[in-house]
């Protein structure tokens, strides 16, 4: 089925070679790596969380503890990171993008990967 638009879904723990490896062996042609680079941001305390979501509002998304940074932001949150001397209360991790199109091209992705499927 085709996904209009398409679903856009962040994985942590995979690599940019992994997911082409995945994309190209399995023959997915609905589905899209994104160029730009994501960083995840998990705050260990609320206060630190609070103050960051109040600094970047609507800019940034979230997901529980985890700030998802896209690369025209991660200058910005680094600096206040820095500047609330906020760096060893925080875990950063690299994350990937990908769109997909097709709902069955997502789940074969997600099989490959060992995740459980995305909703």
């Amino acid at each position: 089925m085709t996904i209009r638009p398409p679903t856009f879904v962040i994985y942590g723990g995979c690599t940019a070679e992994r997911a082409i490896n995945i994309i190209w062996d399995r023959r997915l042609r609905n589905c899209e790596l994104l160029s730009r680079p994501i960083c995840g941001i998990w705050f260990g305390q609320d206060k630190d969380l609070i103050a960051f979501k109040l600094a970047f509002g609507e800019d940034i998304a979230f997901h529980d503890h985890l700030a998802i940074v896209f690369s025209e932001q991660q200058k910005a949150v680094g600096a206040f990171i820095s500047d609330h001397e906020m760096e060893n209360r925080v875990t950063r991790a690299d994350l990937l993008g990908i769109q997909f199109w097709d709902r069955e091209d997502q789940w074969v992705f997600e099989k490959a990967l060992d995740v459980a499927p995305s909703n």
